[in-house]
């Protein structure tokens, strides 16, 4: 496609269109991979109602890191992409991508499982999605300058075996997991 503003719906989980985004529509190389675009970020166009102000930040947020993934990974030369920094002791840019997939992947679905457990009990959104006490604190703590590195548990470190492409789609795919999350939380 080229480059330019384009609009896309996400859906519910129902199938049931939830909102409209009007985005950057990416340009892709020969070979596949997101050209890095210029963008001041995606607008949400209401089509049943808007998403409350929260939810939004939340979206937003994934947006940019979508955004910012792709164009990380389109500037970069395969083995700049590989490249582990610091003599191999710390993660490549494939590796921070598949790992960031894979957490947002078990994020989802440990939030999912909660929101379908609350809907079950008849349980509705009283008021803004916040953290709690130690959700800040980890947040905080992963915000850069990351202060305290932590030691990934084996299910979410990186798959060595995994292409450039494999890795785009499935942490373009954990992100349109989490968009379809907040639309059915809205």
């Amino acid at each position: 496609a080229d480059a330019g503003i384009g609009e896309r719906i996400v859906r519910r989980r129902d199938g049931a269109p939830a909102w409209r985004v009007r985005c950057a529509v990416v340009r892709r190389r020969a070979d596949g991979i997101p050209e890095p675009h210029r963008s001041n970020g995606a607008v949400r166009l209401s089509m049943q109602s808007p998403l409350p102000p929260d939810l939004q930040q939340i979206a937003d947020a994934i947006d940019a890191a979508d955004q910012a993934g792709a164009a990380i990974a389109a500037r970069v030369t395969e083995e700049e992409f590989n490249w582990k920094p610091d003599g191999g002791r710390r993660w490549s840019i494939a590796e921070c991508l598949d790992h960031l997939a894979v957490i947002n992947v078990l994020y989802s679905d440990a939030v999912r499982t909660a929101v379908d457990q609350a809907r079950r009990n008849g349980w509705t959104r009283k008021g803004p999605a916040e953290p709690g006490y130690f959700g800040k604190k980890f947040v905080a703590s992963q915000e850069p300058p990351v202060k305290t590195r932590l030691r990934a548990p084996q299910r979410v470190q990186p798959k060595p075996s995994r292409s450039r492409d494999e890795i785009l789609r499935a942490y373009h795919a954990a992100h349109e997991e989490v968009r379809r999350l907040i639309a059915d939380c809205a």
